[in-house]
This record gives C-alpha cells, sequence and structure tokens, in this order.
C-alpha cells in the first residue's frame, strides 16, 4: 500500500537512476534548459587547515576552512543556436564573463525534478571539442567545463 501512495505521488523509495537529469542555464531572467549526455563534477568538498599541537611534536590537528568551489563537467553533442552557445561564445570570443546560476536535478518516472543541485557564480572556463575520426560512426562531441564558486545543496 505504501509503494502505491509514494508511486502515486511520483516518489519510491527505490534509488534514483542517473540517466534521467535536467540541466537549466539561468540567464539573466530566462531558464534556458539544454540536453546533455553527461554530467560531472557535482562535488562539495571542506578545505582543511592542519594545525600543529602546542608543546607535542607529534601531534597535529585538522580543521575545516570552509566550502570551496569546483568544476561542472557537461557532455553533448555539438548544436548551433541557443543561448548557452551565446553565452560561451561571448565569453571566448570577446573575453566577456558573466557568471550565472546553473541548476542540475535529478528527475523521477514522471520527469519531475526530486532532486536539484543549484551552482552559483558560474563562467566557462573551458570548451573541447572530441576529435574528429573518418573510421568512427559517432555524434561529435562537445565538453562544457564550468568553473563555480559552490553548491546550493539539495534539500531531501
Amino acid at each position: 500500500m505504501l509503494d502505491e501512495l509514494l508511486q502515486g505521488l511520483g516518489l519510491t523509495e527505490y534509488p534514483f537512476v542517473k540517466f534521467k537529469f535536467l540541466v537549466a542555464f539561468q540567464l539573466g531572467l530566462a531558464f534556458e534548459q539544454e540536453s546533455f549526455m553527461e554530467v560531472s563534477g557535482i562535488n562539495q568538498e571542506f578545505a582543511e587547515e592542519t594545525i600543529p599541537e602546542g608543546g607535542v611534536l607529534d601531534r597535529s590537528h585538522k580543521v575545516p576552512l570552509g566550502m570551496g568551489g569546483g568544476d561542472l563537467t557537461l557532455k553533448r553533442g555539438i548544436i548551433r543556436g541557443s543561448l548557452v552557445r551565446t553565452w560561451i561564445q561571448d565569453a571566448v570570443v570577446n573575453f566577456n564573463f558573466t557568471p550565472i546560476q546553473v541548476h542540475v536535478s535529478i528527475l523521477n518516472e514522471m520527469n519531475l525534478p526530486v532532486m536539484t543541485w543549484s551552482f552559483n557564480n558560474v563562467w566557462p572556463k573551458k570548451l573541447e571539442v572530441d576529435s574528429f575520426n573518418s573510421m568512427e560512426n559517432a555524434i561529435a562531441v562537445e565538453t562544457l567545463v564550468l568553473s563555480y564558486s559552490n553548491i546550493d545543496a539539495p534539500k531531501v
């Protein structure tokens, strides 16, 4: 009975699948959803400092300093004509960096977000195009590396 109730609400007791996700870019007042094959770099890690114990040479203590930023890596087939592409080109060509917010959400069975990570002060750090190979029948893939200052953790 609990399973049926949870499923009716779009909730399950099972782990979320990693192939149903959504990436949304907040470009000013506009939200642009883009499709990606892969997302990595969702990482929250404390910087730490080691402090030697006074008067004792063989002991030290590690203390947290704060949460640092990192890099979010997105992979997709190369496309044209999107607001995200314009934002990236403005940084690459004009050296005009406009920090934005990026949201990555895991979706449930009904394609509704169940967990969302919000990345703050995001700017394009690297744009890489995979190698071309005439012996492969594959799509052209680009990798976008975005730097961020911090993550708003999902509410669970």
